[in-house]
């Protein structure tokens, strides 16, 4: 197991790009949030960025890792109007049940921290009521199709205090007692410099804990523990180190 950078574009990658770039690479990853991003998005919109991530996923091949992001920083912007919020969530799980299987080697939870537009509905009630939904409906997706386990990556939040003690009630209701999931990320870092200016890799504490989290379940299968969000070159150099320290 080794620390691995993931190349994030919004675009699909032409072959003449990939070869520039793929003795760098390994891993890519592409969202969702130019299908759901519409003041009128749905199973349509949806299907067209369906249409262009099986493209995509065409030009990598089978050598290459695919991750796909949920999409859900439409929702954080405020693209996506509170009141739309249900229909993004069955948007995200008819993907992740009917197209993840076959188009992607992996896909983050949709999470959804907070409402930088609609700041009125940032309550601790709120966020876990629509993140306790949005993990259910991808539960039932899961259960009904095991395999996409190997797929599905638990994106944790922890910027806020409140947000963490939010993710890891849903994780501990919904997901401890699932020896099947065994991939986190730690979400919120790009807000969270913008927000705060730290300069520091404030991911070190969350990475201990989701790492405990994989080491308790004593699995024979490898786990992934993904920081979205790194940008900065000290992020980069201490990720390494973080990975000999655990």
């Amino acid at each position: 197991m080794s620390s691995q950078y993931v190349h994030t574009t919004g675009d699909v990658i032409e072959p003449n790009q990939l070869k520039l770039i793929d003795k760098y690479v390994n891993n890519y990853l592409f969202s969702l949030i130019a299908g759901l991003r519409q003041g009128s998005f749905g199973f349509d919109t949806l299907h067209r960025i369906t249409q262009e991530i099986i493209e995509y996923k065409k030009v990598l091949g089978n050598d290459r890792k695919f991750f796909i992001d949920s999409g859900g920083y439409s929702i954080i912007a405020g693209d996506v109007s509170p009141r739309d919020i249900s229909k993004f969530i069955e948007c995200y799980n008819l993907f992740l049940d009917r197209d993840a299987p076959d188009n992607c080697d992996y896909i983050f939870s949709l999470d959804i921290p907070i409402f930088l537009k609609y700041k009125e509905f940032n309550t601790s009630k709120y966020i876990y009521e629509m993140n306790l939904k949005s993990i259910q409906e991808s539960k039932k997706v899961l259960l009904k199709n095991k395999e996409l386990f190997d797929k599905f990556i638990y994106v944790w939040q922890f910027k806020l205090h409140k947000q963490n003690v939010i993710w890891k009630k849903i994780y501990d209701d919904e997901f401890r007692q699932e020896s099947e999931l065994r991939h986190f990320a730690i979400g919120g870092l790009v807000s969270l410099r913008g927000i705060t200016g730290i300069k520091f890799s404030p991911f070190i504490g969350p990475a201990f804990r989701c790492l405990k989290l994989i080491n308790d379940k004593n699995l024979n299968k490898e786990s992934i523990l993904h920081v979205l969000g790194v940008y900065h070159l000290h992020d980069r150099v201490a990720l390494p180190f973080l990975h000999k320290l655990f």
